[in-house]
């Protein structure tokens, strides 16, 4: 089943076909196996929906266009522009895969995604890079990610941690702030005692 939003309209129409005197819309409409595609051209699937006046509550969703988030269940508020996903997040795009326990997203025009916060046993991996914390600000536009609750970065041996980390996505730059920040080394195989 394929659904355009905005979806009333669509459900009134084809009820005002089907009978001469419609029946009064429910106050919620319940469908299973539901995709719903944006003007975008942006697209989402779900097991089982709710539709409740503009707001949309489904079970086990799945977005797609080059990002895929599972939860055991998510709120969509069609007019505000936002989503939240809750219990069990996944969401992975390329080799990037986010898992926390709520993930809220603000889109923006047609659909693309303006910011995202998550929160709750955060751990974002990609590559040989993992990083974990309480919560992480993800802002499209300055292209950062900043990462809040005692957060680490670990690659290869090395580990970055302190206060609040913020990351430049594009440059692949860290700044860590606050007291204290701190970067771990292995020893890579220094002999004991010390630099030889």
């Amino acid at each position: 089943m394929s659904v355009s939003a905005p979806i009333l309209p669509l459900v009134a129409a084809f009820l005002a076909c089907a009978a001469e005197d419609p029946p009064p819309l429910p106050d919620v409409v319940v469908a299973e196996g539901v995709s719903l595609v944006t003007a975008g051209g942006e697209s989402a699937t779900a097991t089982r929906a709710e539709l409740r006046g503009e707001r949309v509550v489904a079970d086990v969703v799945t977005v797609t266009a080059g990002l895929d988030v599972r939860s055991r269940r998510s709120d969509w508020d069609l007019k505000a522009g936002t989503a939240l996903f809750t219990q069990d997040v996944v969401a992975v795009r390329g080799e990037v895969t986010l898992r926390c326990e709520r993930l809220e997203v603000v889109l923006g025009s047609a659909g693309t995604i303006k910011s995202a916060s998550a929160s709750g046993k955060l751990r974002l991996s990609t590559g040989g890079r993992e990083a974990t914390a309480e919560r992480a600000e993800l802002d499209v536009t300055s292209g950062t990610l900043v990462l809040t609750g005692s957060p680490r970065i670990s690659e290869a041996g090395r580990s970055l941690s302190g206060d609040r980390i913020r990351v430049e996505l594009d440059g692949g730059r860290a700044v860590c702030e606050g007291d204290p920040c701190r970067l771990t080394v292995d020893d890579g195989g220094l002999p004991a005692g010390g630099a030889p």
